[in-house]
């Protein structure tokens, strides 16, 4: 084994590293070593430093910010020079804590006839004070597009689809109903007035509420959200 400078380090923080140098080598060529003299870089103090402990490799603890090239002089028992060697320091940047992970954000379509226009907006705000992602018909009219296609695609890309049903409420809701079914969304109703829920989410959990007003439908708003994160929980677990 040729006789040579190794060194390890640890960052301490503050772009600054505790690091150590020592001298490798056979228990022959260590034991013609009297001491080393270590040159380091002239901004240290003391730059120039004696080690005479052969059992730990004539070690040089210190702590720095930058790499350079370490000098060792290796002196003999007579006082005359063996080896003369070098060293460049290199460091390991310092691990980064990864960041916590956001929790996934659910995006909810909310499905309601013209009447509901208030009502699903009021919904749109207080589940995003929630930071639950929403869209709406109200959201996917695009001129030139065809309409069921567009709320077909925003039904798509949702988690759940809430949707506001109530004893008038237009054909396309019911037609929002089904094809989120066709495709495996998560429905949460919201049934306004004193109406059965229709055949087809009579099995389902839902929200009923006498009057339609917002403020009545929003002093429940944590209920619905949490009605919300339960369906897209569940239905994680079903697919």
């Amino acid at each position: 084994m040729s006789i040579r400078i190794a060194q390890d380090s640890r960052y301490a923080g503050d772009e600054r590293w505790d690091w150590s140098v020592w001298i490798e080598g056979s228990d022959e060529e260590l034991d013609q070593i009297a001491y080393v003299a270590w040159q380091l870089h002239p901004t240290f103090p003391d730059p120039l430093r004696f080690s005479t402990d052969r059992s730990d490799g004539f070690r040089l603890e210190t702590n720095g910010w930058g790499t350079f090239t370490v000098q060792a002089t290796l002196n003999g028992h007579d006082g005359e020079t063996i080896s003369q060697l070098e060293h460049y320091l290199e460091f390991e940047a310092p691990e980064k804590d990864n960041p916590p992970e956001k929790p996934e954000r659910i995006n909810v379509y909310l499905s309601g006839s013209v009447r509901d226009g208030k009502v699903i907006q009021a919904l749109q705000k207080e589940f995003e004070r929630r930071d639950i992602s929403t869209n709406s018909w109200l959201d996917s009219i695009t001129t030139g597009v065809d309409m069921n296609e567009s709320i077909h695609k925003r039904i798509d890309d949702a988690d759940v689809v809430v949707a506001i049903v109530h004893g008038d409420t237009q054909q396309f809701v019911h037609s929002d109903i089904d094809y989120a079914s066709t495709k495996n969304k998560p429905v949460v109703p919201i049934i306004l007035g004193a109406d059965d829920p229709p055949p087809e989410i009579s099995s389902t959990s839902y929200f009923s509420f006498a009057e339609a007003s917002p403020g009545e439908i929003l002093g429940h708003a944590s209920e619905i959200a949490a009605g919300v994160n339960n369906a897209f929980e569940l239905s994680k677990i079903e697919r």
